[in-house]
């Protein structure tokens, strides 16, 4: 057998074994199968593509409003109705100051703690 059907051989004897944990992992460990899933999605990988590597905080500051608006309103909020108060709230430069202050502030307690 010459050296690059060994390689090949080798690469799939790797690629078999790497699919076969993964495949276990992915059936096991629900944080992993999550960003699997996530990260698989066409939508959601050319929005990181985009953002991750200068506004990783600020899209953390928008998925967590997006999460607050759903969790604190009193009525039943439809997705544009929640993007609508999202934006309210970030354009006002009262609301955005509160915001980002109360982010910081959340930020670094949860290191403190």
């Amino acid at each position: 057998m010459n050296t690059l059907t060994q390689q090949s051989t080798l690469t799939r004897n790797m690629l078999n074994h790497m699919e076969l944990k993964g495949k276990e992992l992915y059936n096991n460990n629900e944080n992993l199968r999550v960003i699997a899933n996530l990260m698989e999605h066409p939508e959601f990988r050319k929005f990181i593509n985009k953002h991750y590597d200068t506004d990783i905080e600020t899209i953390i500051l928008f998925i967590g409003l997006y999460k607050l608006i759903d969790e604190k309103s009193t009525i039943n909020l439809n997705p544009y109705q929640k993007v609508a108060v999202l934006f309210n709230l970030i354009t006002n430069p009262q609301s955005r100051s509160e915001i980002i202050e109360s982010f910081s502030s959340s930020k670094h307690q949860k290191y403190i703690e």
